[in-house]
């Protein structure tokens, strides 16, 4: 079939509607968006166990990020050195400005925020549709993508992150682009420069994506409209709004530009086409470069297992996080359909559609690195399905537009049967969705027992002071704390890790001498190698077990956070995997024995433990497919109807190295060997078997136990 009948085929006819009509699909798609997002706040606002300062506590960890960075704007903007807080960023300013200006709470403002700032996506689409003149594909596709499983969950109510505004902005920015092309005005350079500059305010990761958008538009130009020197004008203006300037300055540039080409009209435009975008282009690799794509690029896609840390004389070498986060993990076709169109049938239709689209409207190929991004998630994770979403949500629309027009013209009626067609496809696409977000029920982040623990270690510790856990828990620490740590959402590396891994699972000693030196040295092991004037980094970490060094005075106090998160979550496999390695050479050591399950069968005289293992009570042998191991001891711990902890042990054979513990109260049972058994996390949570000379209990309760290392 020849183009031009192709696109003759492909052609819907325009509805065109009033500026006023117009608001009222806005008005509609946006009620919508937001309505669904309460039917999480239904299914948990009477959850007394999730309620902190009269509000449902958030869903995601990073937020507590920004909320910190907000509450100490609202205190003032005071915060210490290396305390991580960002009150710089936009978000917590965004928030904070909130806060003072609405009569809400910032634990309320935190919660609903991302129900009202993603369901703003509904308005990009809605912009696109129009400036193509299609405002019913532009209303279906702001429905579906609105709520689409990958973007509503990083967008639901409770989801405060800078994901609430991430796919937000550059469809804003694709939005101006279309209508800029469309009408040639020199205020839409303006409109576009300052849209993209937000969206590099709110999100610094953005720059790659408009570098894509960028590039795409310059070889759309030169495809479709070589000589067009508007379009080289706009190229410039995205080429100065993800330059590493300041803002003030980067706005001052704007105004100047677009006075200039306001004054001048067309006058110049022969010169411009070559002109200002080699400017643009030159000032934008003098300030940012390509470095953060190639980061970005090895980061997500290379997916190293080991990253060296390269120091003046020596590189270590620690387990990438990469390995260990779900969300940047390899994921299945249908998963990765499931989460971009909620259904698979609805993503190979909404796929097919937008390559239709493209052919029929060419400008919708500027949604191309949007596109593009969502497919890196079959192998760099399923966090980059988000920004595909409302891209197929345009395809599924097209493809629901024609079809409704082929129907009705086969049909030969088209005053209902074209609407009643739309009606029944675009519900058919969002019942999955709907069912999906029905059946989320994504838990806050904490509990109020457990924030109620940190409050209370807030009244107790400085803020100068340092909590010591695993990252993942890292920003709930200093936000309910106001403390400081060594790990968090932004700070995961392997570097980082290690020492966080080795005070969790090392024995007591070590983990108290790891833990002195992973402050002093901000957790850079490095340096203390140098400053102890150790080139192998092995022998440093002998002397923190034998307690072989003279360690830095401790001006501050050091508290552990031990969640039982970390036993619920199953994680203390993962926590030793980053201390399990020879961090000279790389090489893994062999994993030391942990198993937990929640899923076993106690009977008089055995316990079906699942996965082949078999306890025999009177002999205190555990069998697995045909192997036996001797049992040192089992310990059955549990907290009596006052809340007392008490713990029974039942000895067999004191020569061997094998323990199991049985969690009473919680139903866990644990298989382990001597290693993991005098394991600080061990020790001290599940056994509250402490070294008297080292910690001290500061908070203890079933959920939470703080301790503090003595000095």
């Amino acid at each position: 079939m020849p183009i031009a009948a192709l696109k003759n085929f492909l052609t819907l006819e325009q509805d065109r509607i009033s500026l006023k009509q117009f608001f009222i699909l806005i008005i509609i798609a946006y009620i919508f968006a937001v309505a669904v997002r309460f039917i999480w706040v239904y299914q948990f606002q009477d959850n007394p166990n999730i309620i902190w300062n009269n509000q449902i506590i958030i869903n995601n960890s990073d937020g507590y990020y920004y909320a910190e960075g907000a509450r100490d704007i609202l205190a003032g903007g005071i915060h210490q050195e290396n305390d991580g807080s960002p009150i710089h960023s936009f978000p917590s300013i965004f928030t904070a400005y909130l806060t003072k200006i609405l009569p809400f709470n910032l634990e309320t403002i935190i919660l609903y925020l991302p129900a009202f700032l993603g369901s703003l996506l509904i308005i990009p689409i809605l912009l696109i549709g129009r400036s193509i003149g299609q405002n019913m594909l532009g209303f279906i596709a702001a429905l579906l993508g609105s709520i689409t499983v990958s973007y509503y969950n990083r967008t639901m109510t409770g989801y405060y992150d800078t994901d609430m505004l991430t796919i937000v902005l550059p469809m804003f920015v694709i939005a101006a682009l279309i209508h800029s092309l469309k009408h040639n005005k020199e205020i839409n350079l303006l409109i576009t420069g300052l849209t993209i500059t937000i969206y590099q305010l709110w999100y610094t990761g953005g720059y790659s994506i408009i570098c894509a958008i960028a590039g795409v538009l310059f070889f759309y130009t030169l495809i479709k409209e070589p000589k067009k020197a508007y379009n080289y004008k706009l190229i410039t203006f995205m080429l100065i709004g993800i330059a590493g300037l300041p803002l003030l300055l980067k706005t001052g540039i704007y105004i100047l530009l677009f006075s200039f080409l306001t004054y001048f009209k067309n006058r110049f435009d022969k010169y411009i086409i070559f002109i200002l975008p080699a400017a643009g282009l030159m000032l934008l690799l003098f300030t940012k470069g390509v470095t953060p794509i190639i980061f970005n690029i090895k980061a997500y896609i290379m997916r190293e297992k080991i990253t060296p840390a390269l120091t003046d004389n020596f590189s270590l070498n620690f387990f990438s996080v990469k390995q260990t986060i779900q969300e940047a993990k390899k994921i299945p076709f249908d998963i990765f359909a499931h989460r971009i169109s909620g259904h698979t049938a609805t993503f190979i239709i909404s796929t097919i559609g937008y390559i239709l689209m493209i052919i029929r409207y060419p400008v919708a190929a500027l949604a191309l690195p949007l596109a593009g991004l969502g497919f890196i998630a079959l192998k760099g994770g399923l966090r980059f399905t988000i920004y595909t979403v409302p891209i197929n949500a345009l395809g599924f629309a097209y493809i629901a537009s024609l079809a409704a027009k082929f129907t009705a013209a086969a049909l030969k009626q088209t005053k209902h049967i074209k609407p009643a067609v739309l009606i029944l496809i675009t519900a058919l696409s969002l019942y999955p969705n709907i069912i999906h977000i029905i059946n989320y029920k994504k838990g806050p982040v904490v509990t109020t027992t457990e924030a109620a623990a940190l409050e209370k270690l807030k009244k107790i510790a400085g803020r100068e002071d340092y909590v010591i856990s695993w990252w993942d828990y890292g920003y709930t620490i200093r936000y309910y704390s106001d403390t400081k740590t060594l790990g968090d959402g932004g700070r995961q590396n392997g570097d980082t890790n290690f020492p966080l891994s080795f005070i969790l699972t090392e024995n007591q000693i070590a983990a108290a001498n790891m833990a002195k030196i992973a402050v002093r040295y901000n957790g850079i092991i490095a340096d203390a190698m140098k400053d102890y004037n150790f080139a192998d980094a092995n022998r440093l970490l002998k002397a923190l077990k034998t307690n072989g060094l003279t360690l830095p005075e401790k001006k501050e106090d050091i508290y552990l956070y031990l969640p039982f998160r970390i036993v619920r979550n199953q994680i203390l496999p993962t926590i030793r995997a980053f201390c399990n390695l020879d961090i000279m050479t790389g090489r893994h050591y062999k994993m030391p024995l942990f198993y937990q399950t929640k899923q076993f069968i106690d009977n008089p005289d055995t316990i079906m433990m699942g996965n082949g293992f078999r306890f025999l009570k009177k002999t205190g042998k555990i069998k697995q497919m045909g192997k036996t191991l001797e049992l040192n001891s089992l310990i059955i711990t549990g907290y009596d109807k006052k809340g007392v902890f008490n713990k029974r042990i039942i000895e067999y054979n004191p020569m061997s190295d094998i323990y199991l513990i049985y969690m009473q109260s919680y139903g866990e049972l644990f298989l382990m060997d001597k290693q993991v058994y005098n394991s600080l996390f061990i020790r001290l949570f599940v056994l509250e078997d402490y070294d008297k000379n080292l910690f001290e209990p500061v908070i203890i309760d079933p959920w939470t136990k703080i301790y503090r290392l003595k000095k």
